[in-house]
């Protein structure tokens, strides 16, 4: 495989700006998944039951990030 055309070599601010979005949200995502110990002991609950939170905090960005995405488009202006 050969070099990259100069055009293709460089991503679009976009991009970048979604590249940058995915790692902070997934970064976010292991945060609360790496201190399950942490929020057992300070909710006083048991492991099951903070690990269905983190899950239902997963489901709500699985569902909730494709809805936020589309409301700009959705009140925007006709053009």
């Amino acid at each position: 495989m050969g070099p990259l055309p100069a055009h293709a070599a460089r991503l679009p601010a976009a991009r970048w700006a979604l590249l940058y979005g995915n790692f902070v949200t997934g970064c976010g995502v292991m945060v609360a998944a790496g201190s399950l110990n942490d929020l057992v002991r300070s909710l006083q609950v048991s492991v099951a039951v903070a690990g269905q939170l983190i899950a239902i905090a997963a489901a709500v960005m699985c569902f909730g990030a494709p809805l936020l995405a589309g409301t700009p488009r959705a009140t925007s202006p006709a053009r």
